[in-house]
């Protein structure tokens, strides 16, 4: 049987494997196909087909994961099946990386308040892309000799519900599942049972959305039974993930959620339906 994890992140983003790493441990580990679905850029993805022939048993799915926000709440739209080269879609990335830059200042300037000095130049050292998150902060202010560990970095300063804390621009997920659609790709949902808005589902839907990750690690037998008839009721496609962030602490290894290779071929199907 072949499986899938349609769920990964690269260093491009907040992983910690490079795009090579990440198809060696995929094919070590079995299997047949991996969306690299990096935080709001690209550049995993294209990677990934650029040297998809080096590892022909590998299935590479384009994709990606935007960040958005609802009422407070940080909603997350997976992206199948883009066109990667689109116009449109490489401007809204450009803006993404703009918006993640300005608020990384934001947040150095906030961690003055406690005495610590990071140039924004450090933590773009820990950036493959020039994408900058939280983690590549939480990095920096480690190598400066400020925490002992990252997470220490995240649970004392910027954290959700740390001093330092600034939250990203507030992007409306019916606009990026707007955007997705523009560009011929198929907006799932992201972890929907660590959000915990399901009345936002519905909502999306009628905006466009077309999947929900019904499958993820932390997804209990009673969410993942609940998201399959959400997903049922509201036609939606049923996706899922490992969502791994290669050895990041706190993350699933890839392959962790592997799934039948039936879901893929059910989101390619629905893909061809709709765009071809």
């Amino acid at each position: 049987m072949k499986y899938i994890d349609l769920h990964v992140h690269s260093n491009y983003s907040d992983g910690t494997y490079s795009v090579e790493k990440l198809l060696k441990h995929a094919r070590k580990i079995g299997l047949s196909a991996i969306s690299i679905t990096d935080h709001d850029t690209i550049e995993g993805s294209l990677k990934a087909l650029r040297i998809a022939d080096a590892y022909d048993d590998i299935e590479v799915i384009p994709g990606v994961e935007f960040s958005s926000y609802k009422n407070r709440k940080s909603v997350h739209i997976l992206g199948y099946f883009i066109d990667l080269h689109s116009p449109k879609l490489q401007s809204f990335i450009h803006h993404m990386k703009v918006s993640r830059y300005e608020r990384a200042l934001k947040i150095l300037d906030k961690l003055k308040q406690y005495n610590i000095e990071v140039p924004i130049e450090i933590v773009q050292q820990f950036t493959t892309s020039g994408l900058i998150g939280r983690p590549h902060i939480a990095q920096a202010v480690k190598f400066m000799g400020y925490v002992a560990t990252e997470r220490e970095a995240f649970e004392k300063y910027i954290g959700n519900e740390a001093p330092c804390y600034v939250p990203q621009e507030a992007i409306p997920p019916e606009k990026v599942i707007h955007i997705i659609r523009e560009i011929q790709g198929i907006p799932v949902l992201a972890h929907p049972g660590k959000l915990r808005y399901d009345e936002l589902i519905p909502e999306l839907r009628k905006y466009g959305l077309l999947g929900l990750e019904v499958y993820y690690p932390t997804h209990t037998s009673e969410d993942i039974a609940r998201y399959k008839r959400i997903a049922k009721e509201l036609d939606l496609i049923a996706t899922g993930g490992s969502d791994s962030h290669g050895d990041r602490e706190g993350y699933p290894q890839l392959g962790e959620c592997r799934l039948p290779y039936t879901i893929l071929e059910g989101l390619r199907n629905l893909w061809v339906k709709l765009y071809c």
